[in-house]
């Protein structure tokens, strides 16, 4: 899916059509150098909005040196591919036609997962043994990867870095959050930055990677409490729901996080 909308300085709502689907709404929001990419969503405010085909909510916000990227999720089986088959968020800009790749967090060693297998025969483990393992599996992501088109590796950046390529993840309010920040054009204390600057147009792609889940029939459990906004397309607001016993269908499981979107890089007024 594709969805349009624009970032701006101003508290003011915002209406795009998305093309295909239901009109989306963007509350733009000031930038005020408030984001630190910790894996806590509480420096977006009600900057998200929910895609209903991934079970993600996004928000962006920029300055003229760098663009925040936040992704926040409360379904158990979106963080586990996540987690385990890694993330890639493509940026193209309408300046050239190069596309590059930023690689966060990279695909962990499929015996890792085990880990996060109910114990005993139980179907489910509780939302606290749940954070309590993902959270070791967070902290060996130390390291993002810029990759090109080709997914040739051209940088790498320690997840904290002080200027460049810096992310986060984490646990908020009882949700994944994921935290990126990306350099723009024009902020010369990195080796890299992405080419597009406040006022350009530019395209965003979220991807995990391959999962390779068991065929074996799971049942569908049902939204977490609070759920997410309900309707289809994408809904503004902050992210509701809790990680919990929400595994997911096998086709859920096994679906790939896809989600493309056309923003404008607001404009300091």
């Amino acid at each position: 899916m594709k969805i349009k909308f624009a970032l701006g300085l101003l508290v003011v709502p915002v209406i795009y059509l998305v093309t295909g689907c239901s009109s989306a709404l963007m509350i733009s929001s000031k930038y005020d150098n408030s984001i630190k990419t910790d894996g806590n969503r509480d420096d977006w405010n009600e900057s998200f909005n929910f895609d209903e085909d991934n079970s993600i909510s996004v928000g962006f916000k920029n300055d003229d040196r760098n663009l925040y990227i936040a992704l926040v999720t409360s379904r158990q089986y979106n963080v586990m591919k996540i987690l385990n088959a890694g993330l890639t968020i493509w940026l193209e800009s309408e300046k050239n036609s190069e596309k590059i790749g930023i690689r966060f967090p990279h695909r962990n060693d499929d015996n890792e997962m085990p880990m996060l297998r109910p114990k005993n025969g139980n179907r489910e483990r509780s939302p606290q043994d749940m954070q309590d393992m993902l959270n070791k599996l967070i902290v060996k992501q130390d390291e993002i990867s810029v990759v090109n088109e080709d997914e040739f590796p051209l940088y790498a950046f320690r997840t904290n870095a002080v200027e460049g390529v810096a992310g986060g993840l984490g646990f908020s309010m009882g949700q994944f959050v994921y935290e990126l920040r990306v350099p723009l054009a024009g902020n010369d204390s990195t080796p890299f930055y992405f080419n597009a600057s406040p006022g350009d147009k530019i395209i965003v792609e979220i991807e995990s990677g391959e999962t390779n889940r068991s065929s074996r029939s799971h049942d569908k459990s049902p939204p977490m409490d609070g759920g997410m906004p309900g309707g289809g397309g994408m809904k503004s607001g902050r992210p509701g729901g809790r990680i919990g016993g929400d595994r997911g269908s096998v086709s859920e499981m096994n679906k790939k996080i896809d989600f493309s979107a056309e923003v404008d890089l607001a404009v300091d007024q």
